[in-house]
């Protein structure tokens, strides 16, 4: 198995076509979610998702990166450059989790903002066990694209 690790945008890239799978990962389900894809057959691309801004423009989002790292680093797989640097953005603040994302610019406009619970809430490593994957289902008579729990 190989990772790859690139930027881009989660709501947009969930919309986009595709030939593989679609998995949701963050800090919270980070072991859960390599652990689900380490026994899924073929090749994994990790994709730190980043906010698009109200001009189009994107801004690449540390807590997205270091849940990549983190996601790589409990795969244990060769990584691409790409991966290589989220991983080791994870293990520089795999120790102090909650205070490098309470200090990066999300988190300080969240907190500002009065959601200083949802960062710490964001931060709790592997709390979660659910490995939610995109898929087509059916609401109300049509078919959307929704997160299902695969684990």
């Amino acid at each position: 198995m190989r990772c790859w690790c690139c930027p881009a945008n989660g709501a947009t890239l969930s919309t986009l076509p595709r030939e593989g799978r679609v998995f949701a990962g963050a800090l919270r389900n980070a072991s859960a979610i390599a652990a689900y894809l380490a026994e899924t057959p073929g090749k994994v691309l990790l994709l730190a998702a980043g906010e698009e801004w109200p001009d189009s423009s994107l801004r690449p989002a540390f807590e997205d990166q270091i849940a990549c790292g983190a996601i790589a680093h409990f795969l244990g797989c060769s990584l691409s450059s790409e991966a290589s640097l989220a991983h080791a953005g994870y293990l520089s603040c795999a120790d102090v989790l909650h205070s490098a994302l309470e200090g990066c610019v999300s988190g300080q406009e969240l907190t500002h903002r009065g959601y200083a619970a949802d960062v710490e809430w964001a931060v709790q490593l592997n709390a979660e066990r659910c490995v939610p994957e995109l898929r087509q289902v059916q609401r109300g008579g049509q078919f959307v694209n929704a997160f299902e729990d695969v684990s």
